[in-house]
């Protein structure tokens, strides 16, 4: 059975995936460190990135040369962008974007895409349609989205959350043709706004976030997702 890798940027978000592992191993891979075992009997591999499309990115990488991934998951909080989505939502990714970067040179230059977006893949987190998830598209990028920078994105790219690692991980995924998906759940809002209410948020949306990972894990079967062009 291959190994699903969960990657969350800060250490408070990887905590309830900790808390619901078996048979854990530490792996320490020159300055990060990697934990494998077992949620729900499926293994895994977990690790806290460091926030950060950089960090994020190595984190995926490593993951992919060291370990036997079958997909990686994204799991932790986001900012809304869209009104519509509040505090403490759960939004599954559909898609992953850049909101900081000449998307252009996706297309005109490696890999050569036809379009700037990462598509998930579905067969990751299908088992959740059925529930009150909202599956949008996640904007990324390297600073925290304030309010003066959440209408822009939103109608700018049609996100209906931002964070700092989600696209990046997609990016190194599609170059290493390895599934991927995200799941973020919000901590701040415009009507909740700020890093200290992010902060004040986390532990809760980590929390969130979380469980519908795990609730995944429960519902995967044997068979080796199909990968998303």
């Amino acid at each position: 059975m291959k190994i699903t890798g969960i990657i969350c940027p800060c250490r408070q978000e990887l905590e309830p995936f900790l808390e619901a592992a078996d048979n854990m191993k530490r792996v320490q891979i020159k300055k990060l460190e990697f934990l494998t075992g077992d949620i729900c009997g499926k293994p895994v591999v977990l690790c806290s990135s460091g926030i950060g499309k950089v960090n994020s990115a190595i984190a995926a990488q490593l993951m992919t040369d060291r370990f036997d991934v079958g997909a990686v998951v994204v799991s932790g909080a986001a900012g809304s962008t869209d009104d519509r989505i509040k505090l403490f939502d759960t939004v599954i990714c559909d898609t992953a974007v850049y909101h900081d970067f000449a998307s252009g040179c996706l297309k005109a230059e490696s890999p050569y895409m036809s379009e700037a977006v990462f598509k998930a893949d579905r067969s990751l987190t299908e088992c959740l349609r059925e529930t009150d998830y909202i599956f949008g598209c996640i904007a990324s990028g390297d600073y925290f989205v304030d309010d003066r920078n959440r209408a822009r994105i939103a109608d700018k790219f049609g996100a209906v959350c931002a964070d700092m690692e989600t696209a990046a991980v997609a990016h190194c995924c599609y170059i290493n043709e390895v599934p991927f998906a995200a799941v973020r759940t919000i901590s701040d809002t415009p009507e909740c706004s700020g890093v200290k209410n992010c902060l004040a948020n986390l532990e809760k949306a980590a929390e969130l976030s979380a469980a519908a990972v795990i609730e995944t894990l429960k519902n995967s079967t044997k068979k080796r997702p199909q990968i998303t062009s």
